[in-house]
């Protein structure tokens, strides 16, 4: 008798995702465990995996790329070998009660709260073709209907983000398909001096950050710190890391991954810090996971690095480089954005001094990085010019009061001062 094969929710408050791509075609013989398609999801690109056996059959209207589907919408049947399909009505009618979904997966890490997309706004669900599915070779019919055009997830996400109505462009590529070349003419073409400015449709992404924002303010009590460090050490340490780079194949520690380092030895001192506040109120934890707030084309997410005191610098430093590329190719599982403690962000490189960061809801603390820039300092009643920079503490002061913040940052300013004694 088929099996529904449904959407899964991604998260606990997923309600929809774009349809990637399917790994299998209709009529396929599939085997428990394979892949049967990609989700994209707000922050992770996931395969979905079949839970049991049989001949994969498509729906007239089952998805494409780019389509957006719906939690517990069924895209296609499981059904035993050589079993008549389409089914009849009393086959049909059977299956209501053998439904299958695919597992939930695991919830995806809260969106970073200092970013946030829907597109839910720029995309309507697919209109379902006339005649067979995708690709498919059944004869099963249905009524006629204006099919949807096909578009790249990477169209897609330039439409979201420039407030393109895909549906009427016409798309480039193999079969018509939608390409981001496309939306991007499309956009450019309809800006000139005598357009308009109009609202941008977001992203779930950008919508969920949106949300995460609002609520960190409404449900905290935000308090930021700042001062400034001399970072000659630091930077004399890291120009010793670049000039003996160690084993082959280990990239040079960047100043983010010291920070990271010594971060993780302030909290083992103050662990205060190293909480999160939730419903059951404030929870210290003993385990130290620093998340480190990444840039990224769909908004800035956070993967965390886990128990970093038990990483040396060559450990810690390959791990973050994987971390940000997967991170940037959306290529992490949920569980690498889940559980953090602490929450580290740097905006030196876009030269930024100073900023204010916001909570990544629940932790209790974040800790910005301003630029490192070379000042005229005053030293033993000397002017000499030093490397300084701004570090800027935000922390949630139902969790801990103003002194024990303050204590906190002084000793991660010193760390850094004496970072690489001379």
């Amino acid at each position: 008798m088929p099996q529904e094969i449904t959407i899964p929710r991604l998260g606990w408050s997923m309600e929809e995702a774009t349809f990637s791509s399917w790994h299998k075609s209709d009529g396929d013989l599939v085997a428990a465990g394979d892949a049967l398609f990609t989700l994209e999801s707000d922050k992770a690109t996931q395969d979905i995996d079949a839970i049991d056996g049989g001949v994969l059959r498509w729906l007239p209207d089952s998805p494409k790329a780019g389509d957006l589907v719906r939690v517990g919408q069924c895209v296609g049947y499981l059904t035993v070998p050589g079993e008549s399909w389409p089914p009849g009505p009393a086959t049909a009618a059977a299956n209501q009660s053998t439904a299958v979904t695919l597992p939930t997966q695991s919830i995806v890490q809260e969106a970073h709260p200092n970013s946030i997309e829907d597109s839910r706004d720029a995309t309507a669900p697919a209109i379902p073709a006339a005649g067979s599915a995708p690709n498919s070779q059944s004869n099963v019919s249905t009524p006629t209907s204006i099919p949807a055009p096909r578009i790249s997830p990477r169209a897609l996400r330039a439409a979201n983000d420039l407030g393109v109505d895909w549906r009427g462009l016409r798309g480039t590529g193999r079969t018509g398909r939608i390409r981001e070349r496309d939306v991007r003419l499309a956009a450019s073409s309809s800006s000139g001096p005598s357009s308009t400015l109009r609202a941008t449709a977001t992203s779930s992404l950008r919508q969920k950050i949106a949300d995460r924002l609002v609520a960190s303010l409404r449900d905290s009590a935000p308090v930021t710190l700042h001062t400034t460090v001399d970072a000659t050490q630091l930077v004399a340490w890291r120009d010793h890391l670049k000039s003996n780079p160690g084993s082959p194949g280990n990239p040079t520690p960047s100043y983010s991954d010291l920070l990271v380092h010594l971060t993780a030895k302030a909290l083992a001192i103050h662990p205060v810090l190293n909480a999160r506040w939730e419903d059951s109120g404030l929870n210290v934890f003993q385990n130290i996971h620093i998340g480190i707030a990444v840039d990224t084309e769909v908004g800035l997410l956070v993967p965390v690095v886990r128990n970093v005191p038990s990483l040396d610098l060559p450990t810690l430093a390959r791990t973050t480089q994987d971390l940000i590329q997967r991170t940037r190719a959306r290529k992490l599982a949920p569980d690498e954005m889940r559980g953090g403690t602490f929450t580290l962000t740097n905006l030196g490189a876009f030269g930024i001094d100073a900023f204010t960061p916001i909570l990544n809801a629940p932790e209790c603390g974040i800790l910005g990085i301003g630029r490192i820039q070379r000042r005229p300092a005053v030293v033993n009643d000397q002017i000499l010019p030093r490397d300084q920079m701004t570090l800027s503490l935000t922390f949630d002061h139902r969790a801990l009061d103003g002194a024990p913040a303050a204590r906190f940052l002084q000793t991660v300013a010193r760390l850094i001062e004496t970072a690489f004694p001379s």
